[in-house]
């Protein structure tokens, strides 16, 4: 969820079952490639059955180079993408 706690940035959905109360399950989502087009604190929302179970920040900063390194290159937008 974007720092307007309203914007979708990304979306996983997985189909689990417990077949009993005492068990667990463990997933994992990977957002390769996500955007985050500006700073701020976006949100992970976990949910389960249609219930919020977990929410965590996930705070995304500009971070400077440091004095002296190299820019990277610019991307170019009619290159080919990368796909994970």
């Amino acid at each position: 969820i974007g720092p307007d706690q309203e914007t979708v940035v990304r979306k996983c959905e997985t189909k689990f079952i417990l077949r009993d109360p005492a068990h667990h399950a463990t997933n994992i989502a990977v957002f390769a490639g996500t955007k985050f087009e500006m700073p701020g604190v976006y949100t992970v929302e976990v949910i389960v059955d249609e219930v919020m179970k977990l929410r965590y920040p996930l705070p995304i900063v500009i971070v400077e180079p440091p004095p002296g390194s190299k820019k990277p290159p610019e991307e170019d937008p009619e290159g080919p993408k990368e796909n994970i």
